[in-house]
């Protein structure tokens, strides 16, 4: 028969189950001692007898609360009137009547009378106190055209060439220009406002100044103005 050597953890175990069941033990005994002491009191409580005293005496009939009516008048206490209060005599202004105009009674003919007028002809003088307004000074050079101006109208307007470098590079575009119309309606001082390079500017100023219009008119009278021209250059 081999014999099983004894390790560190199974003492530890064996240790534990020892205390445990010492402690059921011990508290099972606490119970049954318990249990004894409960039965030796009652026990003692039966066997003695406690002796017999008197009969409690009747106790007397509580009172009962009465309600009894009582007649009460009251009476109000007699309020004293206030002194009298001297009034002060106050004026009184009198209201005076004035007698309006006495009713006229108006009675109208019964045919119209015939009113007759006699003309009085004057001859109207002009008024020499109001100032007059002086004539317009003369237009001495050009104005810019406005509405208000009648507009120039083109009779001769040949279109500018193209220049051989804006051919080949096909530029194309407008050009825009401000001239002086004058009162012939010739083109005068013209320049370039936007213009499009490779010799078309010069083009178009050369070609401009042989243009032709009707002259522009404010009140009927020709006058210099001054006007923008575009031309448009289109390859096709």
């Amino acid at each position: 028969m081999t014999r099983q050597t004894a390790t560190p953890h199974s003492d530890a175990w064996t240790q534990y189950f020892d205390a445990a069941a010492a402690d059921q033990h011990a508290e099972r005994r606490r119970v049954h001692i318990a249990a004894l002491a409960a039965l030796l009191l009652h026990g003692m409580f039966f066997a003695l007898r406690l002796p017999e005293g008197p009969a409690p005496s009747a106790q007397p009939e509580p009172l009962r609360p009465t309600a009894r009516l009582v007649d009460f008048i009251w009476r109000p206490r007699p309020v004293e009137p206030p002194p009298p209060v001297a009034l002060e005599p106050t004026a009184v202004e009198p209201t005076i009547i004035v007698p309006g105009p006495p009713e006229v009674d108006i009675v109208l003919p019964a045919e119209p009378i015939p009113v007759t007028f006699d003309p009085v002809v004057r001859k109207l003088e002009p008024l020499d106190l109001l100032p007059v307004a002086p004539p317009p000074p003369p237009e001495t050079g050009p104005v810019r055209y406005d509405p208000s101006i009648e507009k120039p109208e083109r009779l001769y307007a040949p279109l500018p060439a193209f220049t051989p470098a804006a051919r080949h590079l096909r530029r194309q575009g407008r050009i825009i220009l401000e001239a002086v119309i004058d009162k012939e309606g010739a083109v005068v001082d013209a320049k370039i406002l936007k213009g499009l390079g490779f010799g078309l500017d010069e083009s178009a100023l050369e070609t401009v100044s042989s243009w032709r219009f009707t002259p522009a008119r404010r009140n009927g009278r020709a006058i210099a103005v001054i006007y923008n021209l575009v031309i448009n250059f289109e390859l096709r």
